[in-house]
């Protein structure tokens, strides 16, 4: 794993920011306006804007300049005289790096170590006298401070001596000090003190990278009232040479930031997708801005967008694992606001399969209680809303584009991976594929499977579909529908007619998708090029439905969609004139197997058309006639059943059968016959007809059944109005 650590560039191909003029011009400064003095310049700039990579590049020209540098980092040691020791091991590296010096080496060291025993370093033994030959010239800076200073020297003697010695260096020793804006306030306080009155030597240059606003807070409580003013006033009396580090525009960050990506997308071998890449670099470069301020901060977040893709890898789209990264990052509060109201930012009123949603409430309750939630951020509401805008755009915060193209949006969405489709979203939020939900590489792979094999092959394979919701399916499935070849086509067309998971309904929300399944498999036959192809489908849907009630549903629905239309027609109606030929020929007493599933409506309605209907009405009559029970049969056979308050267990109506039922039941048997049977079957109610609403009445269903076609009946005899 290669995560962007944040480490400094070191060579100038790796300046992405454009910073050589700046670079060159300071080094070109210094070089100019070098002098035996300490002299001290700043380089200001925020955390994460860059500053050690700024030091990097200017190491490199200063030392092309023939300059000696020598990097302090006073983050490494808490306490002051640690500091202090490291600073002044620094000071000798440095010094050996002119051979001029050679000759005073040995004494730079004597004094530099004498000078420390004044300022309390404190006893310390390491190996190698921290890179320094602790047995010769450096050996005095480990000796600790047990020693007491020998003859009449005072500290400034010894300072004298020490600048003396540096005086003698050809070019000033250039000292890099970096991660400042890592030192507590302590810390901070002593680096500067340490810079301005204890080793604040001839022929040094100190470059200190640092946040002016940060030190200057930090100086103010020990140099001054406590008002950042003071500190910086403090600062100013250190730093000869104060610069700004240089201002990248929006522009060259936004660039910055692409570039880490593209080099992320090339490092795992992905192809960033051409499809809404154009509104992704539109919708985001306001977010971008607002947020990403430093290098470092696109370096966070393209790990952010790194470890996030690789749990779901070919799951989500992209871009906007990479928007939703950068508010997670960068605005916690707006990205816990977004899944707080996540409810509203998918289709709700219209969903995936185009059912109607839960009412919703007014739009401007939702912003305003998303506005509440996001605190200081409401002022940048134009940029977050072009976001998710983006991301969601069939939300019900802003209501962008409402009507337009919806269906195909959806289509397009579920597509290409993105989160406004409510699965892709919880992908992202749980950073796997729920149970619920199937992989898109797996779907893939079955829908390959699909396109390419014959309809035997693929029983197996397409099984894996049963584990899922239907409403899941059928929206991938249709999502790919452009992508279908022939043979696809061909197989989904049987597939959704004759296996009974996908044509038969549970539940109400089952039977409207049980219907959306019928509907696209006549969609795919008419979209098959060939008359000859759609012919032979067909017949493979007849030949494989084994149920006579939904072949005579599947004939019914393929004669009279307007929509998509079977082609040719004359083939269809061929099929059901053989279909109910067959039908016909065996016993009536079929068609009565199973009446709360299988109802007879539609048989008899293409019977009217293409078959004996004299022979039907006799038929039914003789059913009737022959058993008294057989006229509840009968009676049921014709009247749908319903979900009450969407619930999952159908049940027929107890007050509000529709009268079309009856009427259609008495164009088949006449009033009179059934009138009798059910007499017979409930002789009390010729004189105790029950009264009221049935529900509640302890009244068992058939028995409810029978009541409301007598008050039917009653009521067209009265010619009175059915209510």
């Amino acid at each position: 794993m290669s995560l962007n650590n944040d480490k400094p560039i070191s060579d100038w191909a790796e300046d992405r920011l454009h910073r050589a003029t700046f670079v060159k011009a300071l080094a070109e400064e210094i070089d100019i306006n070098k002098g035996q003095d300490c002299n001290v310049i700043g380089l200001y700039g925020k955390w994460g804007i860059g500053k050690t990579s700024l030091l990097s590049l200017l190491q490199i020209e200063l030392e092309e300049k023939y300059f000696f540098t020598t990097y302090f980092n006073p983050w490494r040691y808490k306490d002051e005289d640690f500091m202090v020791r490291e600073l002044f091991v620094r000071i000798l590296e440095g010094a050996r790096s002119d051979t001029k010096l050679k000759s005073k080496r040995r004494k730079l060291g004597e004094f530099l170590s004498k000078y420390g025993e004044y300022i309390s370093i404190p006893k310390i033994t390491t190996p190698g006298g921290f890179g320094v030959d602790a047995s010769d010239t450096a050996k005095g800076i480990v000796k600790g401070a047990g020693e007491l200073l020998q003859g009449n020297e005072t500290i400034d003697t010894l300072k004298g001596k020490i600048n003396e010695a540096l005086r003698s260096l050809a070019l000033p020793l250039v000292i890099f000090v970096d991660d400042v804006d890592r030192l507590d306030v302590s810390e901070i306080q002593s680096l500067f003190k340490l810079v301005k009155l204890t080793a604040n030597f001839d022929n040094l240059i100190y470059v200190i990278a640092f946040d002016d606003e940060m030190v200057a807070k930090a100086l103010s409580k020990s140099y001054g009232t406590g008002e950042i003013s003071d500190g910086k006033s403090f600062l100013e009396k250190i730093v000869q040479l104060p610069l700004r580090i240089p201002y990248v525009n929006d522009f060259e960050r936004f660039e910055y930031t692409l570039n880490l990506f593209t080099e992320w997308a090339a490092k795992n071998s992905l192809n960033l997708p051409e499809a809404y890449q154009i509104t992704f670099l539109q919708s985001y470069r306001s977010l971008h801005d607002y947020f990403i301020k430093t290098p470092r901060d696109s370096k966070r977040l393209v790990n952010a967008v790194s470890f996030s893709y690789r749990c779901l890898k070919g799951e989500v789209n992209v871009y906007d694992i990479i928007v939703l990264e950068t508010i997670r990052i960068f605005s916690p509060q707006v990205f816990e606001a977004i899944i707080l109201y996540s409810d509203y930012l998918f289709s709700n009123r219209i969903d995936e399969r185009g059912l109607q949603g839960f009412e919703m409430p007014k739009r401007e309750d939702i912003q305003n209680g998303f506005r509440s939630r996001i605190g200081n951020y409401e002022f940048i509401m134009p940029i977050l809303q072009d976001s998710i805008h983006f991301m969601f755009p069939l939300n019900d915060f802003f209501n962008k584009g409402k009507g337009i193209r919806r269906n195909e949006m959806i289509k397009e969405m579920a597509k290409n991976q993105r989160v406004g489709i409510r699965r892709y979203f919880d992908r992202f939020l749980e950073f796997k594929i729920g149970v619920q939900d199937i992989s898109d590489s797996e779907f893939k792979e079955i829908f390959s499977e699909i396109n390419n094999k014959e309809y035997d092959d693929i029983t197996d394979k397409v099984k894996r579909f049963e584990a899922f919701p239907k409403g899941l399916i059928l929206d991938r499935l249709k999502s790919y529908k452009d992508e279908m070849s022939e043979i696809g086509r061909a197989n989904l067309a049987v597939l959704m007619t004759t296996n009974e998971y996908y044509w038969r309904g549970i539940s109400w929300s089952d039977s409207f998708i049980t219907r959306q399944f019928i509907e696209f498999a006549l969609e795919c036959i008419s979209r098959l090029t060939e008359p000859s192809q759609r012919k032979k489908v067909l017949m493979d849907i007849l030949h494989k439905s084994t149920r006579k009630h939904h072949t005579a549903e599947l004939i019914y629905f393929f004669l009279n969609h307007n929509r998509f239309v079977f082609d040719p027609k004359s083939e269809i109606e061929r099929q059901a004139r053989t279909f109910i030929g067959k039908l016909q020929k065996k016993p009536i007493e079929r068609l009565f197997e199973n009446v709360d599933n299988e109802k007879n409506e539609v048989v008899f309605t293409l019977i009217k058309e293409y078959g004996n209907v004299k022979g039907l009405k006799k038929d039914l009559t003789d059913f009737v006639t022959n058993g008294d029970y057989n006229v509840l049969l009968f009676l049921k056979s014709m009247i749908s059943m319903t979900y009450v308050n969407r619930s999952s267990i159908p049940e027929y109506r107890s007050d509000d059968i529709d009268i079309r039922h009856f009427q259609t039941i008495e164009e088949y048997v006449q009033r009179n016959i059934l009138e009798e049977k059910i007499y017979n079957i409930y002789p009390d109610l010729r004189h105790n007809m029950p009264s009221g609403f049935l529900r509640g009445q302890n009244i068992e269903t058939d028995k409810k059944i029978a009541v409301q076609y007598l008050r039917y009946v009653e009521h067209m005899e009265n010619n009175s109005k059915w209510t």
